[in-house]
């Protein structure tokens, strides 16, 4: 998985540096991510797998993110207040919705590029077979965004904060409808993200 990640991250970046125009300013390129209605769409590794991200700046400080991640394992083995859901295999969906707030822009680096720091809030919701967890998230974003190709490279931590529900399960032969638990596994929610703007 890893390898195959790295394999599309080079081919996107020498994509992007063979074909992508740029507008300049007395030869420094102008930031198209920072102008109103811009689109940015990449992938996002992290606690919820490998991730579709595209966000859509509506004006200089706020843009709007979505995520949408797929998790597949044959192992997943979910316990919920003591409810054994057992092993779950297959394909675990993830879908993050967030605003974000653009904070501070530092020019640390001004010959490759300027590094940033956003703050978010949004909702998630997600699950397997017979479980599921919905939740508020927030968001802290900080990144590097390179002056002569138009790609963003982030790091963020997005916890939810929200109830995680198991149903149709069984425990010692009896049937429990439903039930819920806080969805622990919300808190430990950080990704990497390398993204295109246009």
């Amino acid at each position: 998985m890893m390898k195959k990640f790295a394999i599309l991250l080079v081919a996107m970046l020498c994509t992007t540096t063979a074909f992508a125009q740029f507008e300049t300013d007395y030869g420094r390129v102008v930031n198209n991510a920072k102008n109103p209605s811009s689109w940015e769409v990449g992938l996002r590794l992290g606690d919820t797998g490998l991730q579709a991200v595209a966000d859509f700046a509506y004006n200089d400080d706020c843009y709007f993110e979505a995520r949408f991640g797929m998790l597949y394992s044959s192992r997943m083995y979910f316990t919920l207040a003591g409810w054994d859901l057992g092993y779950v295999g297959g394909v675990c969906a993830d879908f993050t919705a967030l605003h974000y707030w653009k904070c501070y822009n530092w020019d640390w680096t001004p010959r490759a590029g300027t590094w940033f720091l956003d703050a978010g809030a949004g909702l998630n919701i997600g699950g397997a077979k017979n479980y599921m967890y919905l939740g508020v998230s927030g968001s802290a974003k900080f990144g590097f965004e390179f002056r002569e190709v138009p790609i963003r490279l982030s790091v963020d931590y997005t916890p939810v904060l929200g109830p995680s529900i198991a149903y149709g399960m069984k425990k010692h032969g009896f049937e429990k409808g439903a039930y819920s638990d806080f969805f622990w596994s919300g808190l430990y929610n950080f990704g990497v993200t390398a993204t295109y703007y246009f």
